[in-house]
């Protein structure tokens, strides 16, 4: 049974991205999947992109990123959960969040 054809990339250097990326993941994802989700990225960033210069490189880190959310939430891989911890003030909040969140008072 012939598989369906890839999707078209919008950069011909994206290719490069989903090679490594296809073998970063392989035995968690097909490379079908890495090739859609790569040129989904990119085609998102490109969409508002002011500056297009360096596009290539951020939807691929993109593309990883979402890769590493997907095999989390299917449970393929386990590890420690990451916690982004933001202050819009600029007071040194996030930091301390941050130092108090493996001792569990932040999660009180």
């Amino acid at each position: 049974m012939p598989s369906p054809p890839s999707p078209l990339l919008p950069d011909e250097r994206l290719a490069a991205g989903a090679a490594r990326l296809a073998t970063r993941y392989a035995g968690r994802f097909a490379p079908e999947t890495v090739l859609g989700l790569l040129a989904d990225s990119y085609s998102r960033l490109a969409e508002h992109a002011r500056v297009r210069r360096h596009l290539v490189v951020l939807a691929e880190r993109l593309t990883a990123e979402r890769l590493d959310a997907l095999a989390h939430t299917q449970g393929l891989v386990s590890g420690p959960v990451r916690v982004l911890f933001v202050c819009s003030q600029n007071a040194g909040r996030s930091q301390m969040a941050a130092a108090l969140w493996p001792t569990g008072l932040a999660m009180q």
